[in-house]
């Protein structure tokens, strides 16, 4: 969980920098997206299987 956590941040993180310096991010953001929701996912059911 704590390795998905830190790439999902890492994800988000390179997305919003690349906003702010005014590139386009759309690829970045819908990739950031993804990975960020299947980590979610991931983590709730791993809690699940671990409760």
């Amino acid at each position: 969980m704590y390795t998905d956590l830190e790439a999902a941040r890492q994800v988000a993180h390179r997305a919003i920098w690349l906003a702010q310096q005014e590139l386009r991010v759309s690829k970045e953001t819908a990739a950031a997206l993804l990975f960020v929701s299947r980590a979610a996912s991931r983590a709730a059911n791993e809690a699940l299987q671990i409760h």
